[in-house]
């Protein structure tokens, strides 16, 4: 591990750590393939990548703008007075510049399966269902949704600051999807977490386990005061920036960025991907909200960072400071709804505890990186 890795905060630097890492964590070093997980048998790539990989069917499908326009009706040279909707990809869609977040996927990316099949417990629905019960059915597993073929997603991101300069990184959501049938896929996603934080010179990977009560006690952001929005609203004229880019990147090619229409998309697809069932088996629940999935996802598509001068290291949040650690307070760390979050993902906590993570109090109060919302937080420290 690099003595200096901790000194290429961001820019160039941090784009050649992420590339390298990436290469390395999601290509198979013998063949050269794309790498194929050992539990799961599924391929790991980036968004983006995936993204790249499946933009016309995904512009197809959706309707919306995955980076492919729609050229016409294209003949098909092996069915006389046939035709398909052709697609023309323009734009660059695979990586070619970094935030500090990046989003993985677990993808099957065969293209032999019939893009109608759904499992056999699916079939048995599908032939008692009626149309609309049908259609939904295959949205939600047939690879007619080129979603579909995801069946597992990993956000991770870099939370070094300058009250903890050792390289960090966050595993900030990490989900198997409920409509697959596909086994290992939480272990894959764990060792994948693993391997790209080695690759990329962290010392330690960090997370907090989500949970319904944890958060209770503290006030939503519902409002935002009036010199945040007019703040908001002044913003810099980009029409003139926009022309003196166009002549400096004229024989450059233009990249993708997801408008807000994909970033529904995009968003609700993957958080529904993370919909459980309680132990009855109706009890349908979430342990994390949309938008907080969609953040992510934004960050990363739109490659942002949490400071502006990205020479510098982010500032982090603050110290959570106890007021009495022997009898914390309902809202502090080990206090009421600490407990009752922890007690409900006790299951979850083990799951981490299998790959080496310990709960790690200062990595809430004295790291300075996440919030002052008192989920457990686990730690990893990286050989």
């Amino acid at each position: 591990m690099s003595s200096q890795s901790h000194q290429c905060y961001g820019g160039f630097g941090r784009f050649c750590r992420y590339a390298n890492a990436i290469t390395r964590v999601t290509q198979d070093e013998a063949s050269g393939e794309m790498r194929v997980m050992p539990k799961s048998g599924l391929s790991a790539l980036t968004l983006r990548s995936f993204i790249d990989r499946w933009s016309e069917e995904l512009t197809q499908y959706y309707d919306a703008d995955f980076g492919s326009t729609f050229t016409g009706l294209q003949p098909l040279d092996y069915c006389p007075d046939s035709f398909v909707k052709g697609y023309e990809q323009s734009k660059q869609i695979d990586d070619c510049e970094f935030g500090d977040t990046v989003v993985f996927v677990l993808a099957d990316l065969s293209t032999t399966i019939d893009l109608s099949w759904v499992p056999p417990h699916i079939q048995k629905k599908y032939k008692r269902a009626g149309k609309l019960r049908r259609k939904k059915l295959r949205h939600q597993w047939a690879y007619e949704n080129p979603m579909n073929r995801i069946h597992g997603f990993l956000v991770m991101k870099d939370v070094t600051n300058e009250q903890h300069k050792q390289v960090t990184m966050c595993i900030d959501t990490i989900c198997s999807t409920y409509f697959t049938t596909v086994k290992g896929i939480g272990s894959d996603l764990m060792e994948l977490a693993k391997d790209f934080s080695k690759e990329v010179g962290a010392f330690d990977i960090v997370l907090e386990v989500a949970n319904e009560f944890s958060g209770n006690g503290y006030a939503s952001d519902e409002f935002i005061s009036e010199d945040e929005d007019s703040d908001s609203e002044e913003e810099p004229d980009e029409e003139d920036s926009d022309s003196e880019e166009e002549t400096d990147e004229e024989d450059c090619q233009e990249i993708w960025y997801p408008d807000d229409d994909v970033m529904n998309i995009l968003s609700e697809e993957l958080w529904k991907k993370c919909m459980r069932r309680g132990s009855d088996g109706k009890n349908v629940y979430y342990n994390l909200d949309q938008e907080y999935i969609e953040a992510g996802i934004w960050n990363y598509l739109n490659c942002a960072n949490e400071t502006e001068d990205t020479s510098k290291l982010w500032h982090g949040t603050e110290k959570r400071v106890i007021t009495d650690k022997d009898d914390p307070q309902d809202t502090e760390y080990g206090g009421f709804w600490y407990l009752k979050g922890k007690r409900s993902q006790a299951k979850l906590m083990g799951f981490y505890e299998k790959f080496g993570f310990k709960e790690d109090p200062e990595v809430h109060t004295d790291w300075c990186i996440f919030s002052d919302i008192p989920y457990p937080a686990m730690r990893l420290p990286l050989e």
